[in-house]
Protein backbone atom coordinates (compact mmCIF):
# COMPACT_ATOMS: atom_id res chain seq x y z
CA UNK A 1 0.00 0.00 0.00
CA UNK A 2 2.84 2.38 0.92
CA UNK A 3 4.57 1.53 -2.37
CA UNK A 4 1.35 2.31 -4.25
CA UNK A 5 0.95 5.67 -2.54
CA UNK A 6 4.63 6.52 -3.19
CA UNK A 7 4.41 5.54 -6.88
CA UNK A 8 1.19 7.48 -7.27
CA UNK A 9 2.74 10.57 -5.66
CA UNK A 10 5.81 10.40 -7.91
CA UNK A 11 3.59 10.05 -10.99
CA UNK A 12 1.59 13.12 -10.06
CA UNK A 13 4.77 15.12 -9.39
CA UNK A 14 6.30 14.16 -12.74
CA UNK A 15 3.02 14.97 -14.52
CA UNK A 16 2.91 18.38 -12.85
CA UNK A 17 6.48 19.14 -13.82
CA UNK A 18 5.83 18.00 -17.40
CA UNK A 19 2.78 20.18 -17.91
CA UNK A 20 4.43 23.12 -16.14
CA UNK A 21 7.41 22.83 -18.44
CA UNK A 22 5.15 22.76 -21.50
CA UNK A 23 3.33 25.94 -20.45
CA UNK A 24 4.30 28.94 -22.59
CA UNK A 25 6.23 31.73 -20.91
CA UNK A 26 4.19 34.83 -20.24
CA UNK A 27 5.06 37.48 -22.79
CA UNK A 28 6.38 40.58 -20.99
CA UNK A 29 5.47 43.95 -22.52
CA UNK A 30 8.60 46.14 -22.41
CA UNK A 31 8.20 49.49 -20.74
CA UNK A 32 8.77 52.19 -23.37
CA UNK A 33 11.57 54.66 -22.63
CA UNK A 34 11.48 58.20 -23.89
CA UNK A 35 14.59 59.44 -25.72
CA UNK A 36 16.76 61.84 -23.73
CA UNK A 37 18.58 63.35 -26.72
CA UNK A 38 17.88 64.43 -30.27
CA UNK A 39 19.83 65.79 -33.24
CA UNK A 40 19.69 69.34 -34.63
CA UNK A 41 21.69 71.59 -36.95
CA UNK A 42 22.90 74.88 -35.50
CA UNK A 43 24.16 77.73 -37.65
CA UNK A 44 24.29 81.49 -37.47
CA UNK A 45 26.33 84.67 -37.27
CA UNK A 46 28.10 86.58 -34.50
CA UNK A 47 28.61 90.37 -34.48
CA UNK A 48 29.63 93.09 -32.01
CA UNK A 49 27.57 96.15 -30.99
CA UNK A 50 28.68 97.94 -34.18
CA UNK A 51 27.38 95.10 -36.41
CA UNK A 52 30.95 94.09 -37.24
CA UNK A 53 31.30 90.31 -37.84
CA UNK A 54 33.41 88.55 -35.19
CA UNK A 55 35.77 85.83 -36.38
CA UNK A 56 37.38 83.22 -34.14
CA UNK A 57 34.47 83.10 -31.69
CA UNK A 58 34.27 79.68 -29.99
CA UNK A 59 30.82 78.13 -30.35
CA UNK A 60 30.24 75.25 -27.91
CA UNK A 61 27.31 72.83 -27.69
CA UNK A 62 28.00 70.15 -25.07
CA UNK A 63 31.33 68.62 -26.13
CA UNK A 64 31.02 69.84 -29.73
CA UNK A 65 32.84 73.04 -30.68
CA UNK A 66 33.60 75.13 -33.73
CA UNK A 67 34.73 78.71 -34.42
CA UNK A 68 33.27 81.50 -36.53
CA UNK A 69 34.92 82.28 -39.85
CA UNK A 70 35.97 85.65 -41.27
CA UNK A 71 32.36 86.76 -41.84
CA UNK A 72 31.30 85.75 -38.31
CA UNK A 73 29.43 82.64 -39.46
CA UNK A 74 29.39 79.13 -38.01
CA UNK A 75 27.81 75.79 -38.89
CA UNK A 76 27.30 72.66 -36.76
CA UNK A 77 25.50 69.79 -38.48
CA UNK A 78 23.57 67.02 -36.69
CA UNK A 79 24.63 67.93 -33.17
CA UNK A 80 23.32 65.71 -30.36
CA UNK A 81 21.53 67.80 -27.72
CA UNK A 82 19.26 67.09 -24.71
CA UNK A 83 15.62 66.70 -25.70
CA UNK A 84 14.54 68.96 -22.82
CA UNK A 85 16.61 72.05 -23.69
CA UNK A 86 19.90 72.71 -25.47
CA UNK A 87 22.50 75.32 -24.54
CA UNK A 88 24.95 77.07 -26.91
CA UNK A 89 27.88 79.06 -25.50
CA UNK A 90 29.64 81.84 -27.44
CA UNK A 91 33.00 83.02 -26.11
CA UNK A 92 35.88 85.14 -27.37
CA UNK A 93 38.81 86.83 -25.66
CA UNK A 94 37.98 90.42 -24.77
CA UNK A 95 34.20 89.90 -24.99
CA UNK A 96 31.49 88.93 -22.51
CA UNK A 97 30.45 85.30 -22.97
CA UNK A 98 26.86 84.75 -24.11
CA UNK A 99 24.62 81.69 -23.75
CA UNK A 100 21.66 80.87 -25.99
CA UNK A 101 19.15 78.10 -25.33
CA UNK A 102 15.93 76.61 -26.68
CA UNK A 103 13.73 73.53 -26.57
CA UNK A 104 14.81 71.47 -29.62
CA UNK A 105 12.60 70.10 -32.34
CA UNK A 106 14.15 66.85 -33.69
CA UNK A 107 16.07 67.33 -36.98
CA UNK A 108 15.30 71.06 -36.91
CA UNK A 109 17.73 73.61 -38.40
CA UNK A 110 18.33 76.64 -36.17
CA UNK A 111 19.72 79.88 -37.62
CA UNK A 112 20.92 82.12 -34.78
CA UNK A 113 21.78 85.83 -34.76
CA UNK A 114 24.18 86.49 -31.88
CA UNK A 115 25.89 89.62 -30.53
CA UNK A 116 28.83 89.88 -28.11
CA UNK A 117 29.65 92.98 -26.09
CA UNK A 118 33.30 94.03 -25.84
CA UNK A 119 34.70 94.28 -22.32
CA UNK A 120 35.95 97.78 -23.22
CA UNK A 121 32.76 99.09 -24.85
CA UNK A 122 32.22 102.63 -23.55
CA UNK A 123 28.42 102.54 -23.84
CA UNK A 124 27.47 99.18 -22.39
CA UNK A 125 30.47 97.90 -20.38
CA UNK A 126 32.35 98.89 -17.25
CA UNK A 127 35.09 97.50 -15.00
CA UNK A 128 36.85 98.10 -11.70
CA UNK A 129 39.23 96.46 -9.22
CA UNK A 130 39.73 96.72 -5.47
CA UNK A 131 41.29 94.92 -2.51
CA UNK A 132 39.06 92.16 -1.14
CA UNK A 133 39.34 93.47 2.45
CA UNK A 134 37.79 96.82 1.46
CA UNK A 135 34.41 97.80 0.07
CA UNK A 136 34.17 97.93 -3.72
CA UNK A 137 32.13 99.92 -6.20
CA UNK A 138 31.44 99.77 -9.93
CA UNK A 139 29.68 102.81 -11.38
CA UNK A 140 28.99 102.44 -15.07
CA UNK A 141 28.53 105.22 -17.61
CA UNK A 142 24.98 104.06 -18.31
CA UNK A 143 23.94 104.68 -14.68
CA UNK A 144 24.15 101.13 -13.29
CA UNK A 145 25.89 100.78 -9.91
CA UNK A 146 27.13 97.75 -7.94
CA UNK A 147 28.33 98.04 -4.33
CA UNK A 148 30.29 95.19 -2.69
CA UNK A 149 30.92 94.76 1.06
CA UNK A 150 34.43 94.02 2.36
CA UNK A 151 35.62 90.41 2.69
CA UNK A 152 32.75 89.29 0.48
CA UNK A 153 34.26 86.73 -1.88
CA UNK A 154 35.03 83.02 -2.09
CA UNK A 155 36.82 80.86 -4.65
CA UNK A 156 35.29 78.01 -6.64
CA UNK A 157 36.29 75.62 -3.83
CA UNK A 158 34.43 77.67 -1.18
CA UNK A 159 37.57 79.14 0.44
CA UNK A 160 37.61 82.76 1.54
CA UNK A 161 39.45 84.91 -1.00
CA UNK A 162 42.11 87.46 -0.13
CA UNK A 163 43.68 89.64 -2.80
CA UNK A 164 42.66 91.92 -5.64
CA UNK A 165 39.12 91.56 -6.99
CA UNK A 166 38.40 92.35 -10.65
CA UNK A 167 34.83 93.12 -11.73
CA UNK A 168 33.50 93.46 -15.29
CA UNK A 169 29.88 94.18 -16.17
CA UNK A 170 27.78 94.65 -19.31
CA UNK A 171 24.45 96.47 -19.35
CA UNK A 172 21.57 95.06 -21.42
CA UNK A 173 19.07 97.71 -22.53
CA UNK A 174 15.83 96.16 -23.89
CA UNK A 175 15.25 99.23 -26.07
CA UNK A 176 18.40 98.57 -28.13
CA UNK A 177 17.47 97.92 -31.77
CA UNK A 178 19.36 94.61 -31.73
CA UNK A 179 18.71 93.69 -28.10
CA UNK A 180 17.57 90.12 -28.98
CA UNK A 181 21.07 89.41 -30.32
CA UNK A 182 22.75 90.16 -26.98
CA UNK A 183 20.33 88.74 -24.43
CA UNK A 184 20.89 85.44 -22.62
CA UNK A 185 18.57 82.56 -23.47
CA UNK A 186 16.80 84.28 -26.30
CA UNK A 187 13.30 82.79 -26.02
CA UNK A 188 12.18 84.68 -22.86
CA UNK A 189 11.47 81.43 -20.98
CA UNK A 190 11.92 81.33 -17.22
CA UNK A 191 10.57 79.88 -13.98
CA UNK A 192 8.95 81.84 -11.17
CA UNK A 193 9.60 81.34 -7.46
CA UNK A 194 7.24 78.32 -7.39
CA UNK A 195 9.04 76.58 -10.27
CA UNK A 196 6.24 77.27 -12.74
CA UNK A 197 7.37 77.96 -16.30
CA UNK A 198 6.64 81.55 -17.34
CA UNK A 199 7.59 84.05 -20.03
CA UNK A 200 9.45 87.18 -18.99
CA UNK A 201 9.23 90.80 -20.12
CA UNK A 202 12.59 92.52 -19.41
CA UNK A 203 13.18 96.12 -18.29
CA UNK A 204 16.95 96.11 -17.57
CA UNK A 205 19.77 93.58 -17.26
CA UNK A 206 23.37 93.21 -16.09
CA UNK A 207 25.95 90.53 -16.91
CA UNK A 208 28.58 90.59 -14.13
CA UNK A 209 31.86 88.66 -14.05
CA UNK A 210 34.07 88.62 -10.91
CA UNK A 211 37.61 87.15 -10.98
CA UNK A 212 40.96 87.21 -9.22
CA UNK A 213 42.47 88.14 -12.58
CA UNK A 214 42.35 84.57 -13.87
CA UNK A 215 39.76 82.46 -12.06
CA UNK A 216 36.14 83.24 -11.26
CA UNK A 217 35.05 84.38 -7.80
CA UNK A 218 31.60 84.55 -6.23
CA UNK A 219 29.97 86.26 -3.30
CA UNK A 220 30.31 84.38 0.00
CA UNK A 221 27.07 82.40 0.04
CA UNK A 222 28.23 80.52 3.16
CA UNK A 223 27.87 83.70 5.20
CA UNK A 224 24.92 85.05 3.19
CA UNK A 225 26.87 88.00 1.78
CA UNK A 226 24.93 90.20 -0.63
CA UNK A 227 25.77 93.05 -3.02
CA UNK A 228 23.61 96.10 -3.71
CA UNK A 229 22.74 96.57 -7.39
CA UNK A 230 21.12 99.50 -9.18
CA UNK A 231 19.78 98.80 -12.69
CA UNK A 232 19.21 101.80 -14.95
CA UNK A 233 15.67 101.82 -16.44
CA UNK A 234 15.58 103.09 -20.07
CA UNK A 235 13.69 106.39 -20.35
CA UNK A 236 11.07 105.01 -22.72
CA UNK A 237 10.20 102.27 -20.22
CA UNK A 238 9.99 104.42 -17.07
CA UNK A 239 6.25 105.03 -17.27
CA UNK A 240 5.31 101.38 -17.75
CA UNK A 241 7.91 100.02 -15.31
CA UNK A 242 6.16 98.56 -12.21
CA UNK A 243 7.15 99.83 -8.75
CA UNK A 244 8.29 96.35 -7.69
CA UNK A 245 9.74 93.87 -10.14
CA UNK A 246 11.09 90.32 -10.10
CA UNK A 247 14.83 89.65 -10.34
CA UNK A 248 15.67 86.73 -12.62
CA UNK A 249 19.14 85.20 -12.76
CA UNK A 250 20.21 83.05 -15.69
CA UNK A 251 21.51 79.52 -15.04
CA UNK A 252 24.04 78.95 -17.84
CA UNK A 253 24.02 75.17 -17.40
CA UNK A 254 20.23 74.82 -17.51
CA UNK A 255 19.77 77.58 -20.10
CA UNK A 256 16.91 79.03 -18.09
CA UNK A 257 16.19 82.18 -16.05
CA UNK A 258 14.96 81.70 -12.47
CA UNK A 259 13.17 84.19 -10.22
CA UNK A 260 15.42 84.99 -7.27
CA UNK A 261 14.39 88.14 -5.42
CA UNK A 262 12.81 91.50 -6.18
CA UNK A 263 13.89 95.06 -6.90
CA UNK A 264 12.19 98.36 -6.12
CA UNK A 265 11.79 101.28 -8.51
CA UNK A 266 13.49 104.39 -7.13
CA UNK A 267 13.66 107.32 -9.51
CA UNK A 268 15.03 106.00 -12.78
CA UNK A 269 16.55 102.83 -11.30
CA UNK A 270 15.60 99.43 -9.97
CA UNK A 271 17.39 98.78 -6.67
CA UNK A 272 17.86 95.33 -5.17
CA UNK A 273 20.29 92.86 -3.60
CA UNK A 274 21.82 89.74 -5.12
CA UNK A 275 23.65 86.82 -3.47
CA UNK A 276 25.64 85.65 -6.49
CA UNK A 277 26.50 86.98 -9.94
CA UNK A 278 25.60 85.85 -13.43
CA UNK A 279 23.24 87.56 -15.87
CA UNK A 280 20.49 89.32 -13.92
CA UNK A 281 17.28 90.64 -15.45
CA UNK A 282 14.66 92.95 -13.96
CA UNK A 283 11.53 91.52 -15.55
CA UNK A 284 7.80 91.04 -15.23
CA UNK A 285 6.61 87.48 -15.74
CA UNK A 286 3.52 86.12 -17.46
CA UNK A 287 2.25 82.52 -17.18
CA UNK A 288 0.36 82.62 -20.50
CA UNK A 289 1.74 82.22 -24.03
CA UNK A 290 0.51 83.50 -27.38
CA UNK A 291 1.66 83.29 -31.01
CA UNK A 292 2.59 86.00 -33.51
CA UNK A 293 3.25 85.03 -37.14
CA UNK A 294 3.36 86.42 -40.65
CA UNK A 295 5.16 86.64 -44.00
CA UNK A 296 7.90 88.90 -45.40
CA UNK A 297 7.94 89.47 -49.17
CA UNK A 298 9.46 91.78 -51.75
CA UNK A 299 7.43 94.26 -53.78
CA UNK A 300 6.37 91.54 -56.25
CA UNK A 301 5.18 89.21 -53.50
CA UNK A 302 8.15 86.82 -53.64
CA UNK A 303 8.98 85.39 -50.19
CA UNK A 304 12.13 86.69 -48.51
CA UNK A 305 13.91 83.95 -46.51
CA UNK A 306 16.42 84.53 -43.72
CA UNK A 307 14.97 87.88 -42.69
CA UNK A 308 15.37 88.70 -38.97
CA UNK A 309 12.05 89.96 -37.61
CA UNK A 310 12.04 91.56 -34.18
CA UNK A 311 9.04 90.34 -32.20
CA UNK A 312 9.00 92.25 -28.92
CA UNK A 313 12.27 91.40 -27.17
CA UNK A 314 13.02 88.34 -29.33
CA UNK A 315 13.93 87.51 -32.92
CA UNK A 316 12.25 85.27 -35.43
CA UNK A 317 13.77 84.40 -38.79
CA UNK A 318 11.78 83.81 -41.95
CA UNK A 319 12.02 80.36 -43.52
CA UNK A 320 12.36 79.49 -47.22
CA UNK A 321 8.71 80.56 -47.74
CA UNK A 322 9.23 83.94 -46.04
CA UNK A 323 7.19 82.76 -43.02
CA UNK A 324 8.05 83.53 -39.39
CA UNK A 325 6.45 82.76 -36.04
CA UNK A 326 7.26 83.44 -32.40
CA UNK A 327 5.82 82.61 -28.98
CA UNK A 328 5.33 85.76 -26.89
CA UNK A 329 4.12 86.60 -23.36
CA UNK A 330 0.43 87.33 -22.87
CA UNK A 331 -0.90 90.63 -21.56
CA UNK A 332 1.91 92.67 -23.16
CA UNK A 333 1.82 95.07 -26.11
CA UNK A 334 4.25 93.68 -28.70
CA UNK A 335 6.04 95.72 -31.37
CA UNK A 336 6.86 93.69 -34.49
CA UNK A 337 9.20 95.03 -37.15
CA UNK A 338 11.97 94.34 -39.63
CA UNK A 339 15.41 94.57 -38.09
CA UNK A 340 16.71 98.08 -38.94
CA UNK A 341 19.21 98.35 -41.82
CA UNK A 342 18.56 94.81 -43.11
CA UNK A 343 17.99 95.18 -46.87
CA UNK A 344 16.27 98.54 -46.60
CA UNK A 345 15.66 101.65 -44.63
CA UNK A 346 13.14 101.83 -41.82
CA UNK A 347 10.01 99.71 -42.34
CA UNK A 348 7.10 100.90 -40.22
CA UNK A 349 6.61 98.39 -37.37
CA UNK A 350 3.25 96.97 -36.39
CA UNK A 351 1.87 97.25 -32.85
CA UNK A 352 0.12 94.10 -31.58
CA UNK A 353 -2.33 94.59 -28.71
CA UNK A 354 -1.97 92.30 -25.67
CA UNK A 355 -2.97 88.70 -26.43
CA UNK A 356 -4.63 86.16 -24.15
CA UNK A 357 -3.32 82.72 -23.27
CA UNK A 358 -3.47 80.50 -26.36
CA UNK A 359 -4.34 83.47 -28.57
CA UNK A 360 -2.60 84.51 -31.77
CA UNK A 361 -1.99 87.36 -34.19
CA UNK A 362 -1.47 85.99 -37.69
CA UNK A 363 -0.81 87.75 -40.99
CA UNK A 364 1.52 90.28 -39.37
CA UNK A 365 3.07 90.75 -42.80
CA UNK A 366 5.74 93.04 -44.23
CA UNK A 367 6.69 94.02 -47.79
CA UNK A 368 10.17 95.37 -48.58
CA UNK A 369 10.60 97.32 -51.84
CA UNK A 370 13.67 97.96 -53.98
CA UNK A 371 15.51 94.64 -53.61
CA UNK A 372 17.76 92.58 -55.85
CA UNK A 373 17.02 88.86 -56.13
CA UNK A 374 19.94 86.39 -56.11
CA UNK A 375 19.26 82.77 -57.06
CA UNK A 376 21.43 79.69 -57.42
CA UNK A 377 21.77 75.97 -56.86
CA UNK A 378 24.12 73.99 -54.61
CA UNK A 379 25.47 70.77 -56.14
CA UNK A 380 28.06 68.13 -55.25
CA UNK A 381 31.04 67.02 -57.35
CA UNK A 382 28.77 64.88 -59.53
CA UNK A 383 26.39 67.77 -60.16
CA UNK A 384 23.62 66.38 -57.94
CA UNK A 385 21.65 68.75 -55.67
CA UNK A 386 22.83 69.24 -52.08
CA UNK A 387 20.83 70.64 -49.17
CA UNK A 388 22.99 73.28 -47.53
CA UNK A 389 23.11 76.56 -45.62
CA UNK A 390 23.69 79.59 -47.87
CA UNK A 391 25.01 82.93 -46.57
CA UNK A 392 24.95 86.11 -48.69
CA UNK A 393 26.99 89.02 -47.32
CA UNK A 394 27.92 92.50 -48.51
CA UNK A 395 28.87 95.97 -47.34
CA UNK A 396 25.65 97.94 -47.00
CA UNK A 397 25.12 101.31 -48.68
CA UNK A 398 22.26 101.87 -46.22
CA UNK A 399 23.72 100.69 -42.92
CA UNK A 400 27.33 101.53 -43.87
CA UNK A 401 28.36 98.25 -42.36
CA UNK A 402 28.49 94.54 -43.10
CA UNK A 403 25.03 93.05 -43.71
CA UNK A 404 23.92 89.55 -44.59
CA UNK A 405 20.97 87.31 -45.23
CA UNK A 406 20.97 83.52 -45.17
CA UNK A 407 18.74 80.52 -45.70
CA UNK A 408 18.70 76.75 -46.07
CA UNK A 409 18.26 75.43 -49.60
CA UNK A 410 15.21 73.56 -50.81
CA UNK A 411 15.42 69.79 -51.30
CA UNK A 412 16.47 70.36 -54.92
CA UNK A 413 19.46 72.46 -53.80
CA UNK A 414 18.04 75.76 -55.05
CA UNK A 415 17.97 78.98 -53.05
CA UNK A 416 16.69 82.55 -53.38
CA UNK A 417 18.09 85.42 -51.34
CA UNK A 418 17.72 89.19 -51.53
CA UNK A 419 20.10 92.11 -51.20
CA UNK A 420 20.11 95.87 -51.65
CA UNK A 421 19.50 96.74 -55.29
CA UNK A 422 22.53 99.05 -55.47
CA UNK A 423 25.07 96.39 -54.42
CA UNK A 424 27.41 95.18 -57.18
CA UNK A 425 29.70 92.81 -55.20
CA UNK A 426 28.97 90.22 -52.52
CA UNK A 427 30.13 86.89 -51.16
CA UNK A 428 28.16 83.64 -51.08
CA UNK A 429 29.32 81.23 -48.37
CA UNK A 430 27.93 77.68 -48.41
CA UNK A 431 28.03 74.93 -45.75
CA UNK A 432 27.05 71.37 -46.55
CA UNK A 433 28.21 68.00 -47.88
CA UNK A 434 30.87 67.86 -45.15
CA UNK A 435 32.59 71.03 -46.30
CA UNK A 436 32.20 74.75 -46.96
CA UNK A 437 33.05 77.06 -49.83
CA UNK A 438 33.04 80.82 -50.45
CA UNK A 439 32.32 82.40 -53.87
CA UNK A 440 32.45 86.07 -54.77
CA UNK A 441 29.69 87.31 -57.07
CA UNK A 442 29.18 90.54 -59.02
CA UNK A 443 25.41 90.83 -59.51
CA UNK A 444 25.03 93.27 -62.39
CA UNK A 445 21.43 92.28 -63.21
CA UNK A 446 18.19 91.93 -61.27
CA UNK A 447 17.41 89.12 -60.80
CA UNK A 448 20.92 87.64 -60.75
CA UNK A 449 21.56 83.92 -61.19
CA UNK A 450 24.71 82.72 -59.41
CA UNK A 451 24.40 79.40 -61.25
CA UNK A 452 25.52 76.08 -59.83
CA UNK A 453 27.81 76.35 -56.80
CA UNK A 454 29.82 73.19 -56.30
CA UNK A 455 30.62 71.96 -52.80
CA UNK A 456 32.66 68.78 -52.38
CA UNK A 457 33.95 66.87 -49.36
CA UNK A 458 37.55 67.83 -48.53
CA UNK A 459 40.15 65.93 -50.49
CA UNK A 460 43.61 64.61 -49.59
CA UNK A 461 45.17 67.96 -48.66
CA UNK A 462 48.49 67.55 -46.82
CA UNK A 463 51.26 69.86 -45.64
CA UNK A 464 54.78 68.45 -45.12
CA UNK A 465 57.25 70.51 -43.06
CA UNK A 466 60.92 69.73 -42.61
CA UNK A 467 63.27 71.55 -40.25
CA UNK A 468 63.08 73.64 -37.06
CA UNK A 469 61.14 73.22 -34.84
CA UNK A 470 60.64 69.77 -36.38
CA UNK A 471 63.38 67.23 -35.73
CA UNK A 472 62.01 64.96 -38.45
CA UNK A 473 59.82 65.44 -41.46
CA UNK A 474 56.24 65.95 -40.20
CA UNK A 475 53.07 65.55 -42.26
CA UNK A 476 49.87 67.36 -41.34
CA UNK A 477 46.81 65.93 -43.02
CA UNK A 478 43.67 66.84 -41.04
CA UNK A 479 42.68 69.75 -43.27
CA UNK A 480 38.92 69.67 -43.66
CA UNK A 481 37.90 72.85 -45.48
CA UNK A 482 39.25 75.16 -48.14
CA UNK A 483 38.36 78.34 -49.95
CA UNK A 484 39.82 80.33 -52.78
CA UNK A 485 38.86 83.68 -54.25
CA UNK A 486 40.05 86.56 -56.34
CA UNK A 487 39.56 90.25 -55.70
CA UNK A 488 40.63 93.73 -56.79
CA UNK A 489 41.98 96.08 -54.11
CA UNK A 490 41.25 99.80 -53.79
CA UNK A 491 44.21 100.61 -56.09
CA UNK A 492 42.89 98.36 -58.84
CA UNK A 493 45.42 95.55 -58.30
CA UNK A 494 44.26 91.96 -58.79
CA UNK A 495 44.92 89.28 -56.14
CA UNK A 496 44.29 85.57 -55.62
CA UNK A 497 43.94 84.00 -52.16
CA UNK A 498 43.86 80.29 -51.26
CA UNK A 499 43.09 79.11 -47.69
CA UNK A 500 43.08 75.60 -46.24
CA UNK A 501 41.84 74.94 -42.68
CA UNK A 502 41.67 71.96 -40.35
CA UNK A 503 42.32 70.55 -36.90
CA UNK A 504 46.06 70.29 -37.70
CA UNK A 505 46.31 73.95 -38.67
CA UNK A 506 45.89 76.26 -41.63
CA UNK A 507 47.90 77.64 -44.51
CA UNK A 508 47.42 80.53 -46.90
CA UNK A 509 48.82 81.25 -50.36
CA UNK A 510 48.64 84.79 -51.75
CA UNK A 511 49.55 85.86 -55.28
CA UNK A 512 49.20 88.93 -57.44
CA UNK A 513 46.98 88.61 -60.49
CA UNK A 514 44.40 86.05 -61.58
CA UNK A 515 45.94 82.85 -63.00
CA UNK A 516 43.95 82.04 -66.15
CA UNK A 517 46.25 79.43 -67.70
CA UNK A 518 47.98 76.56 -65.94
CA UNK A 519 50.50 75.79 -64.81
CA UNK A 520 51.44 79.30 -63.63
CA UNK A 521 54.51 79.66 -61.42
CA UNK A 522 55.03 82.51 -58.94
CA UNK A 523 58.25 83.38 -57.12
CA UNK A 524 57.94 83.80 -53.36
CA UNK A 525 59.08 87.15 -52.02
CA UNK A 526 60.40 88.03 -48.55
CA UNK A 527 58.26 88.10 -45.38
CA UNK A 528 57.89 91.86 -45.33
CA UNK A 529 57.14 92.82 -48.92
CA UNK A 530 56.86 89.73 -51.09
CA UNK A 531 53.90 89.96 -53.50
CA UNK A 532 53.63 86.16 -53.44
CA UNK A 533 53.69 84.33 -50.10
CA UNK A 534 52.87 81.12 -48.31
CA UNK A 535 52.11 81.23 -44.60
CA UNK A 536 51.29 78.32 -42.29
CA UNK A 537 50.02 77.87 -38.75
CA UNK A 538 50.15 74.38 -37.21
CA UNK A 539 48.25 73.25 -34.13
CA UNK A 540 48.26 70.24 -31.86
CA UNK A 541 51.28 68.70 -30.14
CA UNK A 542 53.75 70.61 -32.35
CA UNK A 543 52.86 74.23 -32.97
CA UNK A 544 54.60 76.54 -35.41
CA UNK A 545 53.88 79.67 -37.39
CA UNK A 546 56.02 81.00 -40.20
CA UNK A 547 56.19 82.17 -43.82
CA UNK A 548 58.27 80.68 -46.59
CA UNK A 549 60.80 83.27 -47.74
CA UNK A 550 62.07 81.69 -50.94
CA UNK A 551 61.08 79.23 -53.61
CA UNK A 552 58.16 79.09 -56.03
CA UNK A 553 54.45 78.35 -55.97
CA UNK A 554 52.88 76.60 -58.95
CA UNK A 555 49.14 76.94 -59.63
CA UNK A 556 48.07 73.76 -61.46
CA UNK A 557 44.30 74.19 -61.68
CA UNK A 558 41.87 77.09 -61.86
CA UNK A 559 38.10 77.25 -61.69
CA UNK A 560 35.98 74.97 -59.49
CA UNK A 561 38.38 72.69 -57.63
CA UNK A 562 37.02 69.32 -56.50
CA UNK A 563 39.83 68.06 -54.28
Amino acid sequence: MKKFILKTGLLLLVSFMFFSGCKKDKKETPTPTNPTTTSVTLTGNVIDVNNTPLSGVTVKVGTTTTTTNSDGSFYLSNVTVPISRFVVEFSSSGFFTLVRSAVPTPSEKYDLEVGLISETDVTYAGSTSFASNTTGNLTMGNGCIIDFPANAFITSTGSAFSGTVYVKAAYLDPTMNNYPMFVFGGDLYGKDSTGTEVMINPYAGLNVIITDGANKLQLDTIHNVKADVQFNIPNTLLTSAPNTIELFDFDENAGMAYANGTATKTGGKYMGQVQHFSFWNCAEFHPGKALISGYVTDASGSPIPGMPVRVGHTFAKTDIDGYYKKIVPTGVTITVGIFPSYLSGVITPQIISPLTDGGSATNVNFSIPGLKKVTGKIVNCAGNPVQAKVFLGWYSNIAYNNVHTSCFTKTDGTFTLFMENSISAAVIHVWGNGSDVANYIYPSTNPFDAGNIKICPPGPTTLVLNGSPFTTSTTFSSFDSKEGYKYIDTLGNAHTEIFVYGSDGMYNISTNGFPTTVPTTYTIGTKSNGPTSMHFNTFGAIQASDSLQSGTIKITKVGAVDD
